[in-house]
């Protein structure tokens, strides 16, 4: 366990009790394309650092048919992930420990107004209000044409195929998200399998996760797919892909993905109200009022249904 990243360790812990081990390791991080940088007059050896900067350089960008930034807001999934992450970064979260939803405060109404003041400003990719998750959202990406994105550890392996992306591997850059009032954070997409308690035979299935995750397995799986490694011990391979290095320091500072018995309901009523509020239907106030109540009635049922 001392040689797992907690990132990835983490993919099959709910409630502090772990069912099975990780078999890849990612977090989202920014992704930016030099090319469009250059064209904006812009250093391209010089990424954001600040959610200040990442907006204005992303303005700046947003010319001679580029765009600034492509999100995915198109499915609940892609949605609450998006929306956790501004969270995250502005010291909130979506629910307590006692799943109480907490979301609409302080820290919540900063983080919607983070989001959608790329949309007002013009500067987001047009597909980011339909993208349902990450692969769409590297699609547009990988038409060279945005200047960022915030998505996960494959977006390597997307830019650098040449069948799908018209964009150069030379041209990507890669970084830490940037800080909001000194503080960075990330969202785990770090995946893994669990080991049901219905199934026959739980010795030989831990011992398949067992294998998936050794040393030998990850470089394999790593060189297929372009995740980092769930092994700590291999960041260091210069087998690996370049940019593990940004996150092993991202992953420092992640969060686990929103999981909950109730999370499918949660958060389909989540995006509608995210979604409303950055096509300027509702303001930031009215969309996180009707969230919370939405949100609110869903875990009052989970919890009258389940005795918790």
């Amino acid at each position: 366990k001392e040689d797992l990243n907690p990132a990835s360790f983490d993919a099959t812990v709910y409630k502090d009790r772990f069912y099975g081990l990780p078999r890849i390791a990612s977090v989202n991080i920014l992704w930016y394309n030099k090319d469009v940088l250059r064209q904006a007059g812009l250093d391209p050896e010089k990424p954001p650092t600040t959610w200040e900067e990442l907006v204005s350089m992303a303005q700046q960008c947003n010319q001679n048919g580029n765009s600034g930034i492509v999100f995915s807001y198109g499915s609940p999934y892609g949605s609450t992930i998006q929306w956790e992450l501004a969270q995250y970064l502005c010291g909130g979260k979506l629910v307590d420990e006692n799943d109480n939803v907490v979301f609409n405060d302080e820290s919540g109404v900063k983080a919607m107004n983070m989001l959608k003041e790329f949309f007002d400003l013009g500067i987001a990719e047009p597909s980011s209000l339909s993208n349902p998750g990450g692969w769409e959202q590297q699609q547009a990406f990988i038409k060279g044409k945005t200047a960022f994105t915030i998505c996960w550890a494959n977006t390597y392996a997307h830019v650098g195929n040449p069948e799908i992306s018209l964009m150069d591997i030379e041209d990507l850059g890669w970084t830490t998200i940037p800080t909001v009032d000194g503080n960075t954070a990330s969202v785990s997409g770090s995946e893994g399998y669990v080991v049901s308690k219905y199934a026959k035979n739980k010795d030989n299935a831990l011992k398949l996760l067992e294998f998936l995750a050794s040393p030998e397995s990850q470089k394999v799986l790593c060189a297929d797919s372009m995740f980092p490694p769930v092994r700590l011990s291999l960041y260091d391979d210069p087998e690996m892909i370049p940019a593990l290095a940004a996150f092993k320091e991202q992953a420092k500072s992640y969060s686990n993905r929103f999981a909950a018995p109730y999370g499918v309901e949660f958060t389909d009523a989540l995006q509608s109200e995210v979604v409303n509020c950055l096509n300027g239907k509702k303001t930031v106030e009215q969309a996180l009022n009707d969230a919370e109540e939405k949100c609110k009635e869903i875990v009052e049922n989970y919890k009258e249904s389940s005795g918790a």
